[in-house]
């Protein structure tokens, strides 16, 4: 078992070349998936959704963060048990916006740009009383460093709440984003991949009590009540221009190839160039001005 957060610079890499080869598939379901709602007329679903998360609220007014939240929010926003202050992030955010503005699909909350690896750029310490995970943590490139961070977001007594599949990357063969996995073994919450394993109910017990919500064969859900705040050497990571770097890696590479097969069909190239790197040149922008936050914050 490991607690050790840092990653070397290479394996970091390497990973953000898996998400990064991940970008491509997981657009692609949501863009099915927003088709079907743009024939039914207009993607109502996503439009005063009753509020999922109700008998986690303990006060007049809730806080609540949505991480990795895809384009719509899966656990609604409409309550009246509160005074909900909804915020949701997910790193493909402005992507999802192109695609919703594409299909006219209309949602309540709109997400904002974040990684999971880096909610200290975006969000003060002990802000939120709910963070909410569900079926994304198995895609980020620290998945511990993720719960650190949601941890640190989270107000002492707070809840952060995790709802995943079993081991989605050994049953999707480590394609696209899926690059960890998740389960409860023994009541204890096992995150890992080959090579690497953390059992995060021992690593962060200091820091938060964990319950296991729910436990089924195919999926589980697991709330950590934090209960003392995260020292700093537990949320720090490797700069953001390591990110930055990769990605305009995969842009140049990505005008190389236009360029070497444009005799063979330039129509559809430029159509790929067109749809691909104002995704890129997003991602790049959205992390500059966490980067530019970061320095105000300072």
């Amino acid at each position: 078992m490991s607690d050790n957060i840092n990653l070397d610079q290479d394996s970091y890499r390497k990973y953000l070349d898996n998400w990064l080869d991940g970008i491509s598939s997981e657009i692609s379901f949501w863009k099915s998936l927003m088709v079907v709602e743009h024939a039914g007329g207009g993607g109502v679903t996503y439009i005063k959704k009753k509020f999922i998360l109700e008998k986690y609220i303990t006060g007049k007014k809730t806080r609540l963060l949505d991480v990795g939240s895809g384009p719509f929010p899966y656990v609604g926003a409409k309550t009246d048990k509160t005074e909900l202050e909804y915020h949701a992030v997910d790193p493909l955010a402005q992507c999802y916006k192109i695609l919703r503005d594409r299909y006219k699909i209309c949602a309540d909350i709109i997400p904002e740009f974040a990684f999971v690896e880096y909610l200290t750029e975006k969000f003060s310490e002990n802000y939120f009383d709910i963070v909410h995970m569900s079926n994304a943590l198995d895609h980020c490139f620290n998945p511990l460093l993720g719960i650190y961070q949601m941890l640190h977001v989270c107000r002492i007594g707070g809840k952060v709440i995790l709802r995943h599949g079993n081991n989605e990357a050994e049953n999707s063969n480590y394609d696209g984003f899926h690059q960890w996995n998740i389960c409860v073994e023994n009541t204890e919450l096992i995150i890992w991949r080959p090579k690497i394993r953390y059992n995060i109910t021992q690593i962060i017990q200091k820091y938060a009590d964990i319950f296991l919500e729910t436990n089924e064969p195919s999926q589980h859900g697991v709330i950590l009540q934090k209960k003392q705040t995260i020292p700093l050497e537990k949320i720090q990571f490797l700069p953001m221009s390591i990110v930055n770097e990769k990605i305009f890696e995969r842009l140049y590479k990505l005008i190389f190839r236009m360029v070497d097969k444009k005799r063979n069909n330039v129509y559809i190239w430029i159509r790929y160039l067109l749809f691909k790197i104002p995704l890129v040149v997003i991602l790049s922008k959205n992390i500059k001005k966490m980067q530019n936050l970061r320095k105000i914050k300072e």
